[in-house]
């Protein structure tokens, strides 16, 4: 999605990680802290992971949000709004986590988890629709 609207080809040999990479990155590092507070690492482990997914996370709204205020994304606000909510909600689990919570912090990944795909699935697809559009227009004068 994000790759070949932003007309960028990304030799393999590269290091830094498209938009997409990012996504599927994000995705991984769910899923192993899910794996992780099912098999009971201990504590200290799960909060690594957290925190890695937290960089991660924070790193990819930081770059989807400098694409939207570069393209005058409209919903942009919304957009925003929602991943200072997914932070919000990392916090929230790292709370639970620090408190032995281990069953409701896992329910509150995977509902943060759900967020993301859908969140990915529609609200980023809107900002790549816009940008889009709008590269469509420049080429079109």
């Amino acid at each position: 999605m994000w790759d070949s609207l932003l007309g960028r080809h990304v030799p393999k040999e590269r290091l830094e990680l498209t938009l997409d990479q990012e996504h599927g990155h994000i995705n991984l590092l769910i899923c192993a802290l899910e794996s992780q507070m099912q098999n009971g690492a201990p504590i200290l482990e799960q909060l690594f992971a957290l925190q890695l997914l937290e960089s991660f996370l924070r790193a990819n709204c930081v770059t989807e949000e400098a694409i939207m205020d570069e393209c005058s994304f409209p919903l942009s606000k919304s957009h925003k709004e929602e991943h200072r909510s997914h932070y919000q909600s990392l916090e929230v689990i790292s709370r639970k986590i620090n408190a032995s919570m281990t069953k409701e912090a896992a329910a509150d990944l995977i509902a943060l988890h759900q967020e993301l795909l859908a969140h990915i699935r529609h609200k980023d697809q809107e900002v790549a629709d816009w940008k889009r559009r709008q590269v469509d227009g420049l080429l079109d004068s």
